[in-house]
């Protein structure tokens, strides 16, 4: 198995960054203004800050997977 380099683990961090960031980003802003194109009466939608949830995942799955390789490496 190859090992990575830390250059391309963070290229690779920035690219799902980039591309996270880019889908929760709102079409349009929550505003209380009912002539906006984007009026929602319901208020913000839940997924605003998805890409907080994706940057914890990507941050406990790097160190789960970093305690496998200790423990594999010390059988």
């Amino acid at each position: 198995m190859k090992k990575v380099t830390k250059g391309a683990a963070i290229l690779l961090l920035l690219n799902i960054l980039i591309v996270t960031s880019t889908f929760a980003d709102d079409i349009y802003p929550c505003s209380g203004n009912p002539d906006d194109p984007g009026y929602n009466p319901n208020g913000c939608p839940l997924d605003t800050y998805v890409w907080i949830l994706a940057i914890a995942a990507l941050v406990f799955g790097a160190v789960y997977l970093h305690r496998q390789q200790k423990t594999q490496s010390r059988v």
